[in-house]
């Protein structure tokens, strides 16, 4: 992350890539716009392994990964019955603890209150 102070004394901080980005195409990044890791490694800030996409694209590109290497584990939540996906360093880390795997933070204040 990069703390930037501007001249006015108003600041900001961005994270390294956003900064290495900016600076590459001389003006500031729109909200919209996201810096993506071509090869998915955070710590490879090298300006060649960057590239500028929308959320939209950013998105697709992370679900269609996220299909190509998902070994999920299918569960069902004990309180609403949903089926849900969690991956199985999640699952087994909970399971070791002996703790109830739900849904979502919802189910699992109903699963704490009981």
């Amino acid at each position: 992350m990069m703390n930037i102070i501007f001249q006015d004394g108003t600041r900001t901080t961005v994270s390294y890539a956003r900064y290495l980005m900016s600076i590459s195409l001389g003006r500031i990044l729109d909200k919209e716009e996201h810096v993506d890791h071509i090869d998915e490694d955070k710590a490879n800030d090298n300006i060649d392994n960057l590239q500028l996409l929308s959320l939209k694209d950013n998105i697709v590109k992370h679900m269609t990964l996220k299909d190509k290497f998902s070994n999920d584990v299918e569960l069902v939540c004990p309180v609403c019955g949903i089926t849900f996906y969690r991956p199985p360093r999640n699952v087994n880390h909970k399971i070791s603890k002996g703790k109830v795997i739900t849904c979502s933070r919802k189910c699992g204040g109903v699963i704490s209150h009981k």
